[in-house]
């Protein structure tokens, strides 16, 4: 690189913008007819007629590395053909050491809207609803039905046999058209638990909805012969688990 730094001839870039802050490497810089990339700007020594004191931090876009290093450094607006008047800095260009800016933060997620119960939940809910009501003993298919009814589900389509007056908990075991079923007392809430009796009586088969917990609202029977109530599968040892259905 010629020293005259004198068109044709090549300018040095300088560590700070200061005439004499450079470290003379030689194609550290630009030449006539090369571009640049300005990343900032600062005020420093005047150079030139107009004693131009803008200097830029740039980056030699026409040679990004000289000797493997970035071909970047202060050079001085008086070099540059920005079609600016002396000492103006472009309005694109910050000043070097300046805070960028804060970007405004992105605006919080939305609070998820809270989720509809789940019919088999629904169904939970409104058997729970009943305890402590005098509902008749032989009504317990009637109440499980109820339940979902009440949760806008008709239950009678997702059974294959027919339910008429003679139609007991024990005839619909196993015979659903839907749902899961399952056994233990980890019976999901809203499952129907069939129970059958020790006896081999179908009539004396029972019907409970889980809430959960291993906890069920039941129906009038031989714990509770007054009202609807809640109680355990430990406490229906006296019967025969079927299994439970969630619809």
């Amino acid at each position: 690189m010629n020293t005259s730094e004198t068109p044709p001839d090549g300018v040095y870039f300088r560590n700070s913008p200061h005439v004499s802050d450079t470290s003379r490497v030689s194609g550290l810089g630009v030449y006539s007819g090369e571009q640049v990339q300005l990343l900032c700007y600062a005020f420093g020594d005047g150079v030139g007629p107009y004693s131009d004191a803008l200097w830029y931090d740039v980056l030699n876009v026409s040679r990004p590395t000289n000797q493997g290093v970035p071909d970047r450094g202060y050079l001085n607006a008086h070099y540059i053909n920005d079609g600016k008047v002396a000492n103006q800095a472009d309005a694109g260009v910050p000043a070097c050491g300046s805070t960028p800016t804060p970007q405004p933060s992105p605006a919080p997620a939305p609070t998820p809207a809270p989720q509809p119960a789940t019919t088999a939940d629904a169904a939970a809910t409104w058997a729970k609803a009943q305890v402590g009501k005098n509902l008749d003993s032989n009504l317990c298919l009637t109440f499980a039905f109820a339940a979902y009814s009440a949760a806008g589900r008709n239950l009678r389509t997702a059974v294959s046999v027919p339910i008429t007056s003679n139609t007991y908990p024990a005839d619909l075991w196993g015979y659903f058209t839907s749902g899961t079923t399952g056994t233990g007392a980890n019976a999901p809430a809203g499952a129907l638990v069939f129970w059958a009796s020790k006896t081999g009586d179908r009539t004396l088969s029972h019907v409970t909805v889980s809430i959960g917990g291993g906890t069920m609202v039941s129906t009038t029977d031989s714990l509770n012969e007054s009202v609807v109530h809640l109680e355990t599968f430990a406490q229906r040892s006296y019967s025969i688990e079927l299994g439970w259905w969630l619809p």
